[in-house]
């Protein structure tokens, strides 16, 4: 789903980012607003599909609430993901391969295949900096009824950091691109 919206999110067109260049707007602010619409129709698409059934957990089985706001960050960092990755490979099949080979590894070192206290010392020293986990830590918290905000804010700042390493990167390509 997130490497469908990719292609409108990567900057492919650059006579279109020219023109918008002469009309003034940067190419920063071009890359900033792709990726806001990314974001947007990453969020919606995720929203639309899981809507309804969303609302038949809560309405007839009491489905916690909490779940429903752990989707948010969750579903910010990994569109942040995809993002960065698709903007360093610029392939769509490339892009879709590396995803399910970082996704699948990431899960793997990060205990959730597999219990984390039976995994080496280094995974297990490497494992609470991984995206993966923090997203199945914002889950965990969120079912176990803990306090999630510290999880919740360090998914926001993963999706911002990958966010500005997206934008950054696509400007130096775009500037790379144009010999500039």
């Amino acid at each position: 789903m997130g490497l469908v919206c990719c292609d409108m999110a990567g900057k492919k067109n650059h006579a279109l980012s020219d023109r918008l260049a002469l009309y003034g707007l940067s190419y920063i602010r071009q890359a900033v607003g792709r990726m806001l619409a990314f974001q947007a129709i990453y969020l919606a698409v995720a929203f639309v599909g899981l809507g309804i059934p969303l609302v038949v957990l809560v309405i007839w089985f009491d489905f916690p609430v909490r779940m429903i706001a752990a989707l948010i960050p969750v579903s910010l960092l990994a569109a942040s993901f995809i993002y960065l990755i698709y903007t360093l490979i610029r392939n769509t099949a490339g892009a879709m391969i590396a995803l399910l080979l970082l996704t699948l590894s990431m899960g793997y070192v990060s205990g959730l295949f597999y219990p984390l206290s039976f995994l080496p010392s280094i995974f297990q020293k490497i494992a609470p900096v991984l995206p993966v986990r923090l997203m199945f830590s914002v889950f965990t918290t969120a079912c176990s009824g803990e306090e999630m905000g510290s999880h919740v804010l360090i998914a926001c700042l993963y999706a911002f950091a990958f966010l500005v390493a997206g934008i950054v990167w696509n400007s130096f390509e775009s500037r790379r691109c144009r010999g500039r």
